[in-house]
């Protein structure tokens, strides 16, 4: 992605993405709250699924502005993790110790051991805890992952002559690990499906 022309509004943001971002949540929440439901014709409940399509649409365009950001200001790996940490992991943060102090979120009786594992953000890798508190959370721990992979991956499709290479090698990625979740029979794992090498071709 050299020079390409993409219509910026005043705060330097991509209009579009925006929109996009904004849709992808909407359908997202709208597929959850019709699944909730009971008494819901079957056609419905099936064309709520397309909802899911806004967890991929949200990734594309999060990467995109995420790029486009990282080419008006070159950043560190340490000043990219910081801001997005602050920005990310203070107020999930804030919402996991609130939902602690709710009885009804976590029934399991190791319930100090799952909040260390929201804090110290472990939690991704144990299936669980990933749920715990909230099975939305997953998708923070995906965030974090792709924010710890980001600038190594903005350097290496830098120095890359041909960016068609990048874009094969993160689809191959992806290709891999589908067939190794699938094989293992880790695919209805949450901690399996959605780690961040499931969606790394949509960041490229």
């Amino acid at each position: 992605m050299k020079s390409v022309d993409i219509a910026l509004s005043d705060n330097g943001k991509v209009d579009a993405v925006d929109y996009l971002k904004g849709f992808s949540i909407f359908t997202i929440a709208l597929m959850h709250l019709i699944q909730m439901m009971s008494n819901v014709p079957s056609i419905l409940n099936k064309l709520s699924a397309i909802g899911g399509t806004g967890v991929h649409v949200f990734f594309l365009c999060s990467g995109l502005g995420l790029y486009l950001s990282y080419l008006r200001k070159k950043t560190t790996f340490t000043q990219f993790l910081k801001k997005r940490f602050v920005k990310i992991y203070i107020p999930y943060l804030i919402v996991v110790l609130v939902s602690f102090f709710v009885p009804w979120m976590y029934s399991g009786d190791d319930r100090i051991a799952a909040l260390l594992s929201h804090v110290f953000l472990y939690k991704m890798f144990i299936p669980k805890y990933e749920s715990s508190f909230g099975i939305h959370f997953w998708f923070v721990s995906t965030i974090i992952q792709f924010y710890i992979v980001f600038i190594p991956l903005c350097l290496l499709k830098s120095k890359l002559k041909r960016k068609e290479i990048f874009a094969l090698i993160c689809l191959l990625i992806s290709i891999c690990w589908w067939v190794f979740c699938y094989i293992y029979g880790v695919t209805e794992i949450r901690v399996w499906s959605s780690s961040f090498l499931q969606y790394i071709w949509e960041l490229h």
